[in-house]
């Protein structure tokens, strides 16, 4: 994985928990 940065973890976290 590449270091994307807080991205990457914003858009899993939408597919993780979509509220």
């Amino acid at each position: 994985m590449e270091n994307h940065g807080p991205y990457i973890a914003t858009f899993i976290c939408s597919i993780i928990m979509p509220t």
